[in-house]
């Protein structure tokens, strides 16, 4: 039954508008060449996904828990913060996304009206809590499933341009895109994960993730390359799909910005703060910032996701399965904290290029062999005293 609540959470998850909006980016590329960029980013993003979903269900900590073995009690509240931060963020993405999306099928109800509808809904939600919801959970799930599967017929029956259009965008800034909506779960995961033994759930949840992430990406590049549109909403006014378009856009949106709460309330509980609290403010909040949100901004709040969590998970999962290292009890753990600013830095540095290898793959190669040299070092001098 756990795998099966966690194929229903991971799926419920990855149905979102800020996916199929993300992978309207991908357009630029055309279909075949957008497709295997989108694999290849979410094989990359699932794979730290997994492990560091792992590392929870092991030690049963959840990520932002963990993170004090490597960086310490400081460490730990500074990454529990800027997790919370993001995850607030997130909420008021998804909430704008959810309210311009169905204001556009249905423009008699406005903006404003929508996004205090779904995010009454998502604090409904919140109260009764998902493990409670389980056969009513399933049915939305089961429905959003089957709507897609739907609105993906309309889209690829219809003729698809798969001639690469004139855009700015590389291969690498897509790959890089690509690879960062699973690592904007990572932190979340071990929410799910740290309550087993079971050591198939966080691999279970990574897969999950990467399919259903996977073909949300790959609609939302059908669907600007069909239509011409990068906007969910108005391809399906296009497909006639309005009726069917509400019920996406609004059902998933709750039960993805649930799990955003969820976890921001986690997030701060490890400051000794109430959980469930917070996460009912993250959604009053996610509500207010969402009034001002602008969309454009996705691509650029994705990047300084990564910017922090793949420096950070490089060097949590070479510190747990290489070392076994747990320095809790230090305040601060100094070498990976500077560890982690030289990936923080080299991260935006190489951003701002256009490196054959792309960003993530060398900020997790470069941050875990610092790990790895400090360590090698570190025990040398042991040694020698």
């Amino acid at each position: 039954m756990l795998y099966f609540n966690s194929i229903l959470l991971w799926f419920g998850a990855a149905i979102s508008i800020a996916e199929i909006f993300t992978g309207t980016l991908f357009a630029p590329l055309g279909l075949k060449l957008g497709i295997i960029i989108i694999i290849i980013g979410h094989l990359i993003g699932c794979s730290l996904m997994y492990l560091v979903g792992l590392i929870s269900t092991k030690t049963g900590l959840t990520t932002m828990e963990s993170t004090e073995r490597s960086f310490g009690k400081i460490g730990k509240s500074f990454f529990a913060s800027l997790n919370g931060l993001q995850l607030i963020g997130w909420t008021a993405v998804m909430i704008f996304s959810g309210a311009n999306a169905s204001h556009i099928l249905i423009p008699s109800i406005s903006i404003i009206t929508w996004s205090i509808l779904i995010s009454s809904l998502i604090i409904v939600w919140l109260i009764v809590k998902f493990k409670e919801l389980k056969a009513f959970s399933f049915v939305v799930i089961f429905l959003l499933f089957i709507l897609t599967l739907i609105v993906s017929k309309e889209i690829f029956t219809n003729k698809i341009n798969t001639v690469t259009k004139n855009s700015s965008l590389s291969i690498f800034s897509a790959l890089e895109l690509s690879i960062a909506m699973p690592l904007s779960w990572l932190p979340l995961i071990g929410d799910y994960t740290n309550e087993t033994n079971k050591t198939k759930i966080p691999l279970i949840s990574a897969i999950t993730y990467f399919f259903a992430s996977s073909w949300m990406y790959i609609v939302g590049l059908a669907c600007a390359l069909f239509a011409n549109e990068s906007d969910f909403a108005q391809i399906l006014l296009k497909a006639n799909m309005g009726e069917v378009g509400i019920l996406i856009i609004v059902l998933s949106t709750v039960t993805t910005t649930f799990l955003d709460a969820f976890s921001c309330g986690i997030s701060f509980s490890t400051l000794k703060l109430n959980s469930k609290k917070i996460a009912i403010l993250s959604v009053l909040l996610g509500l207010i910032i969402s009034i001002y949100w602008n969309q454009s901004s996705l691509e650029s709040f994705l990047y300084l996701i990564s910017s922090v969590f793949v420096p950070m998970a490089a060097i949590q999962i070479t510190d747990f399965f290489l070392y076994k290292k747990d320095v809790s009890h230090l305040k601060i753990n100094v070498s990976n904290s500077i560890i982690f600013i030289i990936g923080f830095i080299l991260y935006r540095i190489l951003l701002a290029t256009n490196f054959f290898l792309g960003i993530s793959i060398p900020v997790i190669f470069t941050t875990s062999l610092l790990v790895i040299i400090y360590n090698f070092l570190n025990s040398k001098r042991k040694k020698n005293d």
